[in-house]
């Protein structure tokens, strides 16, 4: 009985707290910051961006209702999530007296039309009281050539813009891919490249050709396992090489090149089965694989 008296006052006072929160219409209150602006590093068009996140914090000792919104509105390139809602904007945001959100932000850029890269940005507003604050954003947006789950004849491939490879390419049966100096190519997780015809990398020692995974990020700058092929059976799943030479493709050149950060490099499919030359690999470099070069 007494714990019960006790529980009573406390829900009570509980209650008496929540109601009694009192929301300043000081004009001049604010909001703090943990960051003036969120970046990101370079963004392939019609891909989305990892997601950045900084904090704001209240804290003055009254609760505060603000306004926060994209100044890009519905035209934004940038969405944000605060409390697990996606959204541009919300109105009568509260934040009690001495507290402080997550606001989470990300972007997808559409395409361009442009081969040079394109700085992207918005602010992130806050209206207090009519006090109004910002955090400005800002990503370098690159138009790319797109193959989504592509079946290739014979092409040439040029350093005029990156290549992005998503949910991987083949290059087919008698067809030929040359690839000039300086190209780069970038594989989404899960995606890689089958050669059943034949690869020509022409990179030079001035300007090598590049595959690597998709996200450039600095914090992905030097993690391995970012791209691969995944072959799959009833126990497990498998990753194979990035580059990935099938039975019967033959007398391929890959000169000048850089493949990194996957989690197989090159995969010479059962090349001891075959009496023919099915690779010349030279002045490249294979690294930072998870699995092997």
């Amino acid at each position: 009985m007494k714990l019960f008296l006790f529980i009573i006052p406390f829900i009570l006072w509980l209650l008496g707290c929540t109601e009694s929160e009192r929301y300043s219409n000081n004009p001049k209150a604010h909001l703090s910051f943990s960051t003036d602006t969120v970046q990101f590093d370079t963004v392939f068009t019609t891909i989305g961006t990892i997601t950045h996140q900084f904090k704001f914090y209240n804290r003055s000792n009254e609760a505060l209702k603000t306004n926060i919104s994209l100044a890009g509105g519905s035209n934004s390139y940038y969405r944000i999530n605060i409390d697990g809602e996606s959204t541009r904007s919300i109105n009568n945001y509260e934040i009690l007296s001495n507290d402080s959100v997550f606001i989470f932000v990300e972007a997808t850029i559409n395409p361009q039309n442009s081969n040079i890269p394109m700085v992207i940005t918005d602010s992130i507003l806050f209206n207090t009281n009519g006090n109004q604050q910002n955090v400005k954003i800002v990503a370098f947006g690159q138009d790319v050539h797109l193959y989504n789950d592509s079946v290739i004849n014979s092409q040439t491939w040029i350093n005029d813009k990156p290549y992005l490879i998503y949910h991987s390419i083949l290059v087919n049966k008698h067809e030929t891919l040359t690839i000039k100096e300086g190209v780069q190519i970038h594989f989404h997780n899960e995606s890689g490249m089958i050669i059943e015809g034949n690869l020509n990398v022409q990179g030079t020692a001035e300007k090598r050709v590049l595959f690597q995974g998709d996200r450039l990020d600095q914090d992905y700058k030097y993690n391995p396992s970012q791209w691969y092929l995944i072959s799959r059976n009833e126990r497990k799943e498998i990753p194979v090489g990035g580059l990935f030479f099938m039975p019967g493709s033959k007398n391929n050149v890959i000169n000048h090149a850089i493949i990194k950060n996957g989690a197989v490099g090159i995969d010479l499919f059962d090349t001891i089965q075959y009496d023919y030359l099915k690779l010349t690999l030279s002045n490249s470099v294979i690294e930072n694989m998870s699995n092997i070069g």
